[in-house]
């Protein structure tokens, strides 16, 4: 499985930078395979952060310490070498339409949709698997179980790829032994 994650500097991917990626390849069960991150460094001209970058977004990143590190130029690459690596690493584990993973994975899948080749794209299926439709069909059927999951599983809302790729796998874990009923077979 191909977990994606990206942090932006808002919501509209036409007008809005990525400014980190994430990639973590599990098996089918949520067992870390391999792993990659990359901050996306920018030129200033390119981007102007006190016009363009929402404020609330702002406040997130310096909160988590992404915004300094973008910002610092010595950090980062350049956006097409993080989609080469990017890219690299799905070739490695021979993605061929794969669904792409992870939560609310459509914003993710918009940004990329915009901002990444189109041969990266393409190695996707057009399906997803979304933790997050998985949580709110399990707030809706079986609201016990949500809140113990809550309870066992508190997001840690980093804002930052790899804590956010472990919580999104976590509760994939999660609901599949409790909510799905799938136990380790293999």
């Amino acid at each position: 499985m191909f977990w994606t994650d990206l942090e932006t500097s808002g919501l509209v991917p036409q007008t809005e930078i990525i400014l980190e990626v994430g990639l973590m390849v599990t098996d089918q069960l949520g067992r870390e395979l391999d792993y990659m991150e990359e901050l996306v460094r920018y030129d200033p001209k390119q981007y102007n952060w006190d016009i363009s970058c929402d404020p609330f977004v702002k406040t997130m990143h310096a909160k988590s310490g992404l915004f300094q590190q973008v910002i610092n130029k010595k950090e980062g690459k350049r956006e097409h070498l993080v989609w080469e690596n990017y890219e690299n690493m799905l070739l490695k584990h021979g993605i061929n339409k794969h669904p792409m993973c992870g939560s609310s994975i459509q914003f993710d899948r918009a940004f990329m949709e915009w901002h990444a080749p189109e041969p990266v794209v393409a190695r996707y299926h057009y399906r997803n698997i979304d933790t997050t439709s998985l949580i709110e069909t399990m707030k809706l059927v079986n609201p016990d179980l949500y809140a113990r999951m809550e309870a066992e599983l508190p997001g840690r809302e980093m804002h930052r790829v790899r804590p956010d790729l472990e919580d999104s796998v976590a509760r994939y874990r999660w609901m599949l032994a409790r909510f799905l009923n799938v136990r380790e077979r293999w």
